[in-house]
């Protein structure tokens, strides 16, 4: 049986348990060096890694992948779970990690919060203004959201503000039984009326005892108010017989003690 030599190529007798490494007519053949890769491949990423000039030739890329192929493997799996090299939405090409995009833009569009590609210029609805800009959505109209609302109060009122309502009883009824039903207490089927009040108490304060000016409006102290005997917040009902005449300044400083 014959081996050839890695040096010369010629063919010697070999022997068993023995090794030839030179032939007699050649000479000691001389080891042939594996050249050094300059790149390798992470055998649990599989992305290219760059090798340094001298040391081991790395067999991971990291030592996050080091680790997760451990932990991969006493768990039975032979691959990496699947890992984003790639932007979603623009395709770029994106380092070892768990990133989905390349930037808040890529991630904004992939969330459906921003166009992929941004509108034509328009002007400004607001005629003071025609500033030129790129609206965020087509159902904006103007450049920002101070000019928005001066042209929707424009479009809706037509340039002039809307008076306040008057204070009156029904009003004031309907406040109270919203007070009422957000604290859970009754009301009964009948408006509790300020006039009523005041003419079955005698237009009289029920905290003080002292008469009450009706010619006095709000905000002076010592105009008329409805007191509840038992406050709303205390389980009182917003009927006749929990409500009494009393001034401003009495009802204010009373609060909702009992």
């Amino acid at each position: 049986m014959k081996t050839r030599i890695a040096g010369c190529g010629h063919q010697v007798p070999s022997h068993p348990g023995r090794q030839r490494r030179r032939c007699d007519a050649c000479g000691p053949s001389a080891p042939q060096r594996v050249p050094r890769p300059g790149w390798v491949t992470c055998v649990w990423c599989r992305r290219e890694t760059a090798v340094a000039v001298d040391g081991p030739v790395p067999t991971y890329c990291s030592a996050n992948c080091r680790a997760g192929a451990a932990y991969g493997r006493a768990r039975g799996h032979a691959a990496p779970l699947p890992r984003y090299t790639t932007c979603r939405n623009c395709g770029v090409e994106l380092a070892p990690g768990k990133r989905k995009y390349c930037s808040l833009w890529c991630n904004e569009v992939g969330a459906g919060q921003r166009r992929a590609e941004p509108l034509p210029l328009i002007p400004c609805a607001l005629p003071e203004c025609g500033l030129m800009f790129v609206p965020h959505s087509e159902k904006q109209y103007c450049c920002s959201e101070k000019h928005a609302k001066r042209v929707y109060n424009h479009r809706t009122r037509d340039g002039v503000k809307r008076p306040p309502q008057p204070w009156t009883d029904a009003r004031r009824d309907r406040s109270h039984r919203r007070r009422a039903a957000r604290k859970g207490t009754s009301c009964g089927d009948a408006p509790v009326l300020m006039a009523d009040i005041a003419e079955r108490d005698g237009w009289c304060c029920g905290i003080c005892g002292k008469p009450v000016d009706p010619q006095l409006v709000w905000p002076h102290r010592m105009s008329r108010s409805l007191d509840h005997i038992v406050p709303l917040s205390k389980g009182g009902w917003h009927m006749p017989e929990n409500v009494r005449l009393a001034h401003v300044s009495c009802n204010s400083g009373r609060g909702n003690r009992l």
